[in-house]
């Protein structure tokens, strides 16, 4: 699948700011949870303003809510991020050999 965000620079970064920005609401409390410094944080966040081409913040006071599109977008950055997690935790259970098919046919004379 060819998605028109990945070709302009999509990246998990981003993804994972959105989706502590949706839990927290705080760009300083996204980055922390992120690992990265608050002006790192800000740089993602507007490197994936212009890759959506849409406001995904407004100021609020001193601080900052997400918009629509900012909430939708976060909404969606949760679940696939979920989605990748549980996709690593299926490919080690398959490779361990704790999932898998088993087939048993018998032979009856």
């Amino acid at each position: 699948m060819d998605s028109p965000l990945l070709r302009k620079g999509l990246k998990l970064s981003h993804l994972r700011l959105m989706a502590a920005l949706g839990q927290t609401g705080q760009i300083g409390l996204a980055a922390a949870r992120m690992g990265v410094a608050q002006p790192a944080a800000s740089r993602l966040l507007a490197e994936l303003a212009q890759i959506t081409a849409t406001p995904l913040t407004a100021r609020d006071g001193r601080g900052l809510r997400l918009t629509p599109a900012g909430q939708a977008l976060a909404t969606r950055a949760t679940r696939i991020l979920a989605e990748i997690a549980e996709a690593g935790a299926d490919a080690t259970a398959t490779g361990a050999g704790l999932r898998g098919h088993v087939r048993l046919g018998a032979v009856t004379a």
